[in-house]
């Protein structure tokens, strides 16, 4: 027995794996700039990490991490969203659109995006 546990109850890590993860685990795929791409991360990752960490793009940005301040800001479906308080998992069938997928930022020069 652990401490905080009740007596005669064992401890099971697999009731705090939710079964949306463990159903979507290696499965999970994002269209960001009308691109899809699979991502690692949990679904219970907030978009804003998945966007600056695995996709490696440099137009939302932290501010706040409330969604209150707007620098996280993208477009998911065409409506303003935070990122910062934006689950991944919950944007699996909808389209992201951030500052690199606007169409002055659209010119692509060797994978990176540069503004014209």
């Amino acid at each position: 027995m652990t401490a905080g546990e009740p007596a005669g109850q064992k401890f099971s890590a697999s009731k705090f794996v939710s079964r949306e993860y463990t159903s979507m685990a290696g499965g999970l795929r994002i269209k960001v700039n009308e691109r899809l791409w699979p991502v690692a991360s949990s679904p219970d990752t907030p978009l804003l990490y998945v966007l600056s960490n695995e996709l490696h793009l440099q137009g939302p940005r932290f501010g706040c991490g409330l969604g209150q301040c707007g620098s996280c800001s993208v477009l998911v479906d065409g409506v303003e969203t935070r990122s910062c308080v934006t689950l991944v998992g919950s944007l699996e069938s909808k389209s992201v659109t951030t500052l690199e997928g606007l169409p002055a930022w659209r010119i692509e020069s060797q994978g990176s995006y540069q503004r014209i």
